[in-house]
């Protein structure tokens, strides 16, 4: 629990929302003078309908022609709402979600459809401007917290999508796009010691171009109740959870040369490491970088083809203690080298053929030192080479049936080979209503963790295969006037599912479970638009009683002369928590924000942000069953900056 935090009433929860949405209705008596919205941020639905979608077929789709289930958001829209990083977005989705856990006070670990693994999000991929963002040995987030000022666009894929991007696309990807030809930076402050630098920078010449993005921030934390699994009997002290990061990101292009690259630092202290509470101790890393080069060719006018070349470097650190093994620390390294081939022929007026090759080289350490038994390895020095070949045609039909049909196949030389295929059909059955029909098999290679841990209280296990799902979906999207309406429902089965007990081992039986997703948004007027969206999840996996089976989120948004306003919230389900040998339940919560936005002019923005602003004391699970109380999380924060375009 936070130290000081007090329990809000449902009736006053109530209260503020029908307070803040007054304060919206009443914003036209704030804004003299003719209404000028074009510097603002509100795009209709027709062109959110419209946005460019790449990442499911590799070709431009719209959310109508895309063959899978798909949410995206916009620079514009993220700025809207005021999410800030990843973690804060992704509740947005549906059938998404995200929490903190006790890793450390910087990591917040997300899923797609309910199903994860272990603590890490193992399940979904997330790529920068098509680079992996997700570590070869343990599948964690290469960077968590990962800020949005940056970003031009965010495409959730929900269901496989190993017939593309192979192993841990397993339940979803997230693809995020960077911006290009912006300049502006801005500068906010806030509660619990918050401080916070963004900026993008462009220049272009001719055939050249180049884009820099920096983002920076440093938070003092707030404070906790943390219990201290290390005492016999377990006692309780208080933590804080300070964090601070820093990026720095480059797109250069000159002709068909492009040239990318990114340097990224992560660190936390106090709260929980490995969920121990040791204040003096506990500090953690999350460094990466990389540098990718690629070159696109045009062989004739119907056949394009793009070559990249790719490095990356990952480290993660932590310092804790640990009772029996005193002051431990942990360093966990890995390099990737990345060889990507992609081919794209327009082969007949109705056809085309989207094939490629990728080679990748890991080479990944993981040693640990403790006061009472000295150096020790997690694992010895491993390498893993991976060779991916995937092909799709995609095929339109003069009725309007577009028809996709592919598959990848992957060779692990140390878990094996796998194959993941997909079949498609988009029907527009009418001019408002479109129907999809999915079927995508993807897999999850075991990670090194998984192969060649040498623990404590687990092992790893060198026999193990990949685990695999089966994805069936049937979606309909209906648009009308301003009216837009999405219905998803999908039905899993996982195969050789991954879990641990002391060791690591694939279950015999298989996993069954389905749910369905539903989206709908609607343009009032002008100035008013409502998102808002729904997850039922139903026979989840018994390993998954961390996952809430019940997600909700809205979004309304209001602009009218200089102001646009926000309300959202999102929702999430009752989940549960192991105490021992009981399994505890958590209670179900809502998270209220809102961003007040005031343009001074077209290029200077200030701006008031609300995180929880309802103070929403609220618990996540544990990973470990030795504590009795639920992971504590941020209350209510305000944070007022300044965002100037240049």
């Amino acid at each position: 629990m936070r130290t000081g935090a007090k329990a809000w009433s449902k009736q006053k929860a109530q209260c503020w929302i029908i307070w803040l949405i007054s304060a919206a209705v009443s914003f036209p008596a704030l804004a003299s003078g003719e209404q000028d919205t074009d510097h603002l941020f509100l795009l209709s639905l027709q062109e959110l309908m419209e946005l460019d979608i790449t990442s499911s077929t590799l070709t431009s789709k719209t959310l109508l022609s895309v063959p899978a289930s798909v949410t995206v958001f916009t620079r514009d829209q993220i700025r809207e709402i005021g999410a800030d990083y990843l973690y804060e977005l992704i509740n947005f989705v549906p059938g998404f979600q995200s929490f903190r856990q006790g890793a450390d006070g910087i990591q917040y670990f997300h899923s797609a459809r309910g199903h994860r693994t272990s603590v890490k999000s193992r399940e979904v991929l997330i790529l920068i401007d098509g680079v992996r963002m997700i570590r070869e040995s343990d599948s964690g987030e290469a960077v968590p917290m990962l800020s949005l000022y940056n970003v031009a666009k965010v495409e959730f894929i929900r269901g496989p999508g190993s017939a593309i991007y192979g192993s841990n696309a397993f339940l979803g990807v997230i693809n995020i796009e960077t911006v290009r030809n912006q300049d502006a930076f801005q500068v906010a402050a806030g509660e619990h010691g918050r401080k916070q630098f963004n900026g993008v920078y462009s220049f272009g010449q001719q055939d050249a171009e180049l884009n820099l993005a920096i983002n920076l921030f440093d938070e003092a934390g707030e404070s906790y109740q943390l219990e201290d699994i290390n005492a016999v009997p377990l006692q309780t002290t208080t933590g804080k959870d300070p964090r601070q990061g820093a990026d720095f990101q480059f797109n250069a292009s000159v002709g068909d040369y492009r040239l990318k690259g990114m340097i990224s630092r992560r660190e936390a202290e106090d709260y929980y490491i490995v969920e121990r509470a040791a204040s003096d101790t506990n500090h953690s890393y999350h460094d990466i970088s990389y540098l990718h080069l690629s070159k696109d060719f045009s062989w004739q006018p119907y056949l394009q083809s793009t070559l990249e070349l790719g490095y990356s470097e990952n480290a993660f650190k932590l310092n804790t203690e640990i009772r029996g093994l005193g002051v431990t620390r942990t360093d966990q390294q890995e390099t990737n080298l990345q060889l990507i081939a992609r081919n794209a022929w327009q082969y007949a007026d109705q056809n085309s053929l989207e094939f490629g090759l990728e080679l990748r080289n890991t080479d990944m350490s993981s040693v640990y030192s403790t006061e009472t038994q000295g150096d020790l390895e997690f694992y010895p020095d491993a390498e893993r080479t991976i060779t991916g070949l995937y092909v799709q045609n995609q095929r339109y039909y003069d009725n309007g049936l577009q028809m996709v049909i592919g598959g990848r196949f992957d060779d692990y030389d140390d878990v094996g080979s796998s194959f993941s295929p997909r079949v498609s059909l988009v029907y527009p059955l009418a001019q408002l209503h479109t129907i999809k029909a999915l079927y995508g098999e993807a897999f999850r290679a075991p990670t090194a963790n998984e192969l060649y841990l040498v623990g404590v209280t687990l092992a790893g296990n060198p026999d193990l295969q990949a685990e695999t799902i089966k994805t069936s979906e049937l979606i309909w999207i209906s648009q009308w006037g301003n009216h837009r309406l999405t219905v998803n429902s999908h039905y899993n089965v996982i195969e050789n599912s991954i879990y641990s007990t002391n060791t690591f081992m694939n279950r015999s039986e298989d996993e069954a479970f389905y749910g369905m997703e539903v989206d709908y948004a609607v343009q009032l007027s002008e100035q008013w638009r409502l998102q808002a969206n729904g997850t039922a999840l139903r026979n989840l996996p018994s390993s998954d009683y961390r996952e809430a089976d019940r997600l909700a989120s809205f979004v309304l948004n209001y602009c009218t002369g200089p102001w646009n306003f926000n309300l959202n919230a999102n929702y999430a389900g009752a989940r549960e928590m192991r105490v021992g040998t009981d399994f505890v339940k958590l209670d179900d919560y809502w998270l209220l924000n809102t961003k007040w936005i005031y343009s001074i002019n077209r290029s200077t923005n200030l701006y008031l942000n609300g995180r929880n602003i309802l103070n929403e004391d609220y618990g996540t699970p544990t990973r470990l069953s030795l504590h009795t109380t639920p992971m504590p999380n941020r209350g209510r924060e305000f944070v007022v900056g300044v965002e100037l375009s240049i």
